[in-house]
């Protein structure tokens, strides 16, 4: 997606007015999985909007991501998976490396659960997903919720 330009065309004279322009806060965005900035590992399957069998020593990781000085201190992942699993989410960048654990029970659905940080997330970072060994998880999305 361009951000860098907008453009617009007509035949006939128009007057336009009254733009407000918000920026763009990618680290408080729906994100979606297959839209990553890396993904690494040994077993993982790309399909639509979603990555599924995501499994042993795969990273998933978003770059970019401002949380500013409020930060986030909770999460929403958009997931499914046949059995216990637990993940990593690490972020690194202006501060030292940040690690919260993740584990989720069986949801046999797509379903959006909601997982407090024990380590909240300042500044600006990369944040990587890290699965561990004997993943088997499907996740569609994640949004990280801004601290009040």
């Amino acid at each position: 997606m361009n951000t860098d330009a907008i453009c617009f065309g007509f035949d006939l004279k128009v007057h336009i007015g009254g733009f407000v322009f918000k920026k763009y806060e990618k680290a408080f965005e729906k994100l979606f999985m297959s839209d990553n900035d890396f993904i690494y590992g040994d077993s993982f399957t790309i399909k639509d909007n979603a990555i599924e069998h995501i499994g042993n020593n795969v990273t998933i990781g978003f770059n970019d991501m401002d949380f500013g000085e409020t930060g986030a201190g909770s999460v929403e992942i958009c997931l499914r998976c046949d059995r216990k699993n637990s993940f990593q989410i690490i972020s690194t960048g202006d501060n030292k490396p940040i690690s919260n654990m993740i584990e989720v029970e069986t949801t046999p659905e797509y379903k959006t659960l909601c997982f407090d940080l024990d380590n909240k997330i300042k500044g600006k970072n990369t944040v990587s997903l890290v699965f561990l060994p004997g993943c088997d998880i499907d996740i569609e999305s994640i949004c990280f919720i801004k601290s009040i």
